[in-house]
């Protein structure tokens, strides 16, 4: 039995380890004397001491009897630990709190009215808005203020009419965290309740945090206004104002036309905010410097860059100036730290800039890869003819993001000298490097019906498979009779991802020619490829390919069967569900679910008698699969024997959507 004496005298020790194995001793008992020990505890000198006694009374399972002790702690006017954990245990425990500290709103200690308005308001329980709303009348001017603070935690609409009637007040402090917390709530607030409170120095840079939510064009210019003020912070807050302003209404070209119109006071006042350690304005700063094209200012923006969080801004930005911040771009770039550059070469294409395809040429150069991927994607965007040949060695460079931007650049590029473009890839195709000829092959396919057959036919007798593959993709995009005929024999090479291409080409194209070579596939030593072969034959013909997809079922592969399960289910053909519900009784669960969701189009009385037994299947895959297409069909009369006994989450989420969808509660 615990011996209450001694656990005092532990308590009541200068030492503090002592102390904490009083506490230690304490945790468990419920009767009142260990409650007045925990409250006792929790004004302790040390801070450790303090905690445990909060986590124990946290954790108290009598909660409301425990209420009373720790508001009472609350009145302690020597000891701020003791109502600041106090204060932490109330608002651990929460909602459960509620009732009992409400009626202490009307208390006659000002300090404790202030101190239940807040913990009220770090609770966040909607239903206490009606009394926060009560004690913006409150005579003490911070319990006033404290509400209102606390209204705007909350975040409830209701509050929004009532903060708006305390704007009106002579009192300060409450106008100010009347403002405030109407901008936490975020709604919309007539420009006429706030314009007066401009003229007040003390309230300017709230009220224009409100004026940024207005979502009326109409506080644009009070919000130019407030750029013009002295102080910094009010400064700032109408540029973040502005901009969101400007995101939030549709009359963006009429908004536009307004700001430039304060153009000669905005750019001077922008420029340093780039440099603001705020991240929202700076990032505000950045996008309006977009919107008003300010071009003198890119080399300050692109300072930004280095930001990995600025640099999509500075990218937004520039690109909304537009061709009039080429020149700025191009001076920029030698002087630049090398981790922009390409960003700039980046920009260029975006912009289109015909002015920089000789120093993005040049960046081809470049002894840094993303350079030179940058520079070739944007010459493949600018569209220059010159850039075709620079760009051709970049096709075997030794980065494989590289080698992709200068495919993409040059399968732009063939849109502008076509002829140029064939004659660089039939150069390529006698090269003696591999990962020329194959990235060749890849713009030969990007050309599609434009690109010339006799290269593809070329390369489908390359000593390398990849580009022999490369081949097959550029004979599918081609298309036609000879095509397909090229493509059929394919389907014996000797390597299986050509196979597989062909295959997936053959199906694309619905070649009825290639129908009777793909199902001969079928039997292939490689699953990969008979996966290949069952999807191509069923885009090719959804019936005819049934009858040999169905055959596959029983086969010794899983994935085999799981792959004709999924094609059958697309196919909707009612005639094979008898086969596929065979495998509902399948060992093997991957199979199980395949045969659950093929099956999804068959509203059969026994599918839907194997799925309800299929709710109660250990295992918990099995049984989502099942919610789903029940849940699917509308079926919640199967799906209610199972929601209370569901244990696992992510089936109980399912259910409850399912519900949800259907308004059950």
């Amino acid at each position: 039995m615990t011996d209450i004496a001694n656990i005092k005298k532990l308590l009541n020790s200068s030492n503090e380890e002592r102390r904490l194995k009083g506490l230690a001793d304490l945790k468990g008992l419920c009767d009142d004397s260990a409650v007045n020990l925990l409250i006792e505890s929790l004004g302790d000198e040390s801070w450790r001491v303090r905690k445990i006694a909060v986590e124990f009374l946290s954790e108290f399972k009598d909660k409301k009897s425990i209420l009373p002790f720790l508001i009472e702690s609350l009145r302690s006017e020597d000891n701020a630990g003791l109502r600041n954990s106090a204060v932490e245990v109330l608002e651990t425990i929460g909602t459960e709190a509620v009732d009992t500290l409400l009626p202490y709103i009307d208390d006659s200690d000002h300090d404790l009215r202030k101190q239940i308005v807040d913990i009220l308001g770090n609770i966040g329980d909607k239903n206490v808005v009606p009394y926060l709303i009560q004690a913006l009348s409150d005579p003490d001017e911070n319990v006033k203020s404290a509400a209102a603070e606390n209204l705007g935690k909350i975040g409830d609409d209701e509050a929004v009419n009532s903060l708006m009637a305390a704007l009106k007040k002579d009192d300060l402090l409450l106008q100010f965290s009347a403002l405030e917390a109407l901008c936490r709530i975020g709604r919309a607030v007539p420009i006429e309740e706030i314009k007066p409170l401009l003229d007040n120095p003390l309230l300017r840079k709230a009220s224009l945090e409100v004026l940024g939510m207005a979502k009326d064009i109409e506080a644009l210019p009070l919000l130019i206004d407030g750029v013009k003020t002295r102080s910094k912070s009010t400064k700032e807050a109408a540029l973040v104002s502005i901009v969101q302003l400007l995101e939030s209404i549709d009359e963006r070209d009429n908004a536009l036309s307004v700001l430039c119109k304060g153009r000669s006071v905005l750019p001077g006042f922008i420029s340093p905010c780039l440099e603001s350690d705020n991240t929202s304005v700076a990032h505000s700063a950045l996008k309006l410097m977009g919107w008003l094209q300010s071009e003198e200012f890119i080399p300050a923006m692109l300072k930004l860059a280095l930001n990995d969080e600025a640099a999509p801004l500075v990218m937004d930005a520039i690109v909304n100036i537009g061709l009039t911040a080429q020149n700025q771009l191009i001076a920029s770039y030698s002087s630049c730290p090398h981790e922009i550059q390409p960003l700039i070469c980046h920009l260029l294409g975006e912009i289109g800039s015909l002015a920089a395809v000789d120093l993005l040429i040049s960046e081809l150069n470049s002894d840094i890869g993303h350079v030179r991927h940058s520079s070739a994607t944007s010459l493949g965007k600018i569209g220059d003819a010159r850039a075709i040949k620079p760009v051709v060695p970049l096709l075997k460079d030794d980065y494989v993001d590289v080698q992709s931007a200068a495919v993409q650049a040059m399968s732009a590029l063939a849109l502008v000298d076509r002829d140029m473009v064939v004659a660089v890839i039939r150069e390529g195709l006698i090269s003696k490097s591999q990962v020329f000829r194959r990235n060749c092959l890849k713009v030969q396919a990007s050309m599609g019906e434009d690109a010339e057959i006799d290269i593809a036919l070329t390369a489908l007798r390359d000593e390398d498979a990849v580009v022999r593959r490369n081949a097959v993709d550029s004979l599918g995009a081609i298309g036609g009779k000879e095509a397909i005929r090229h493509i059929i024999l394919l389907l014996s090479d000797e390597d299986k991802e050509v196979r597989i291409a062909a295959a997936g080409q053959l199906g694309k194209l619905k070649s009825a020619d290639g129908f009777q070579p793909l199902s001969a596939l079928l039997e292939d030593e490689d699953i990969w490829v008979r996966v290949a072969a069952i999807k191509g034959i069923a885009e090719i013909d959804a019936e005819k390919s049934a009858g040999y997809i169905a055959d596959l079922l029983d086969d010794d592969v899983g994935l085999t069967v799981i792959t004709s399960l999924e094609v059958l289910g697309r196919l909707k053909l009612a005639a094979y569900a008898p086969l596929m519900m065979r495998k509902l009784k399948s060992a093997d669960s991957e199979i199980v679910k395949a045969a659950i969701d093929g099956l999804s189009f068959f509203d059969d009385a026994a599918y839907l008698s194997e799925l309800a037994d299929m709710l109660s299947s250990e295992n918990w895959e099995i049984r989502l699969s099942a919610v789903r297409v029940l849940a699917a069909k509308g079926r919640k009369d199967l799906l209610h024997q199972m929601r209370d006994a569901e244990d696992n989450d992510l089936v109980k989420k399912e259910l409850e959507a399912a519900f949800e969808c259907a308004g059950i509660e």
